[in-house]
């Protein structure tokens, strides 16, 4: 079952970057998380990375290749990560 996130008035879409997207060795975006990004935009989507990661290149460099924001070192769950 497919479930349309716009009819849900969703318009922006938080994910974590490690063992989510992509295992933490990952570098860089593969072709399945393009596309999904893709898919994402073209239904009107905003897609932002929240991270805990404390290395801010790697997630600088795969959200560069993605287009897309990022907050690296969240310190999730805490709500100050999700605020800037």
């Amino acid at each position: 079952m497919r479930i349309s996130l716009v009819p849900e008035g969703i318009r922006l879409l938080l994910s974590d970057l490690d063992f989510t997207l992509a295992p933490k060795s990952t570098p860089r975006p593969d072709a399945a998380v393009r596309k999904w990004i893709d898919g994402l935009r073209s239904a009107g989507i905003r897609v932002m990375i929240l991270s805990n990661n404390r290395r801010p290149q790697r997630v600088e460099t795969f959200c560069r290749d993605l287009g897309i924001t990022y907050v690296g070192h969240a310190k999730k769950p805490q709500p100050a990560g999700f605020r800037r």
